[in-house]
């Protein structure tokens, strides 16, 4: 009997259907030929250095290097830019300062008005004013002149002004005029007056002046014969503390009419004709 060993081939064993699902069986000693996934940080550096990396850059950068015209060129450009936004930042200022400026000095402005406003309001309340108050007519018999000679009867017409400000008025000049004119006479030809000055200099606050006026009983009896007219104008000069520069002036014009008798006295009515104030 032969001892000679028959080689009889191994029978491969039964693939197992008992696998874990989710563990895929593969060789271990081959590589797979599937590209890894990468995060997003991670291919977004890659593509960088790609970028960084690539001919088109490389020669850019070659160029800007070894070429000064492009380099300078390059600068002058950030320069220019730079240059835009410091000037358009330095605009943007100067104009915001411009605007706070205005405003200030349209506020200081408003303020120097109201001010002034305020000093001549008070200035008009407080200042000198002279005004006419009363005419009186009072008679007189046998008056003589400075030289003692008898100048016969007549009225006394006095003009009382006073000073209804609050302060002083400055300077005083008082004028007065009477005149007799025929019964078309107008008004208008007291311009030819001659006016009697009387100065007073410093009249105070609410203190009162007079202006005489003598008017003889030719002129009385023709006024009550109605064969005549007779008027009177007054004019007082002055300044006020505030405005010393400033010649002030009250004038009146008045027309004396007889008003009848009152018991033995003879009446007069003194009509104004026009009054000026400045």
């Amino acid at each position: 009997m032969s001892n000679t060993r028959k080689n009889i081939p191994a029978t491969p064993p039964a693939a197992s259907n008992n696998h874990v699902t989710g563990e895929p069986i593969t060789d271990k000693n081959s590589e797979s030929d599937s590209q890894p996934v990468m995060s997003g940080s991670a291919h977004n550096r890659e593509s960088h250095d790609n970028a960084a990396e690539s001919p088109g850059f490389r020669v850019w950068l070659r160029k800007m290097i070894n070429e000064p015209v492009a380099l300078f060129t390059l600068l002058l450009v950030i320069f220019t830019a730079l240059l835009w936004y410091s000037t358009d930042g330095l605009w943007r200022e100067a104009r915001s300062s411009s605007e706070v400026a205005k405003q200030a000095a349209d506020a200081a402005t408003k303020a120097a008005d109201a001010a002034s406003k305020n000093i001549e309001e008070f200035s008009l309340s407080e200042r000198a004013w002279m005004s006419l108050v009363r005419m009186e007519g009072n008679p007189f018999q046998n008056a003589h002149d400075a030289t003692g000679n008898n100048v016969g009867n007549g009225f006394i017409f006095t003009a009382q002004w006073i000073n209804s400000g609050n302060t002083p008025a400055r300077d005083v000049v008082m004028l007065c005029k009477s005149q007799e004119t025929d019964l078309t006479g107008q008004y208008n030809d007291l311009d030819k007056f001659g006016l009697n000055a009387k100065p007073e200099g410093v009249i105070t606050p609410h203190t009162t002046v007079s202006c005489p006026m003598i008017v003889f009983d030719k002129s009385i009896n023709a006024l009550i014969a109605r064969k005549a007219r007779l008027f009177i104008y007054i004019r007082v000069n002055y300044k006020d503390i505030y405005h010393p520069s400033i010649a002030r002036y009250t004038d009146t014009l008045i027309e004396v009419k007889y008003g009848g008798m009152q018991g033995n006295q003879l009446r007069f009515l003194f009509p104004t004709i026009k009054g000026d104030a400045i």
